[in-house]
């Protein structure tokens, strides 16, 4: 059983199910101001170092049409390898 999210916080783990080049190399979920969201984060690189770039897609309510809102934010993590 999983334990109801507290509000502007979030997990996620390495994309067990990556099967091409474009997929996420992460996924997850977070609460955002009271709103649940999907994580798909991809793995970056550059000559500042190791980052992520996030995507967040709110989670449908059962029963309601599917309608994707993608409010992508990029976030940078530094110094340690998450996946």
């Amino acid at each position: 059983m999983s334990a109801q999210p507290k509000d502007n916080t979030g997990r996620f783990s390495k994309n067990d199910r990556k099967e091409k080049p474009n997929h996420p190399d992460i996924k997850g979920s977070a609460m955002i101001d009271g709103v649940e969201y999907w994580i798909s984060g991809w793995k970056k690189e550059n000559e500042k170092g190791l980052w992520y770039s996030l995507a967040f897609d709110r989670k449908e309510q059962q029963g309601e049409r599917r309608v994707v809102q993608r409010e992508p934010r990029r976030v940078r993590v530094v110094g340690r390898d998450f996946v």
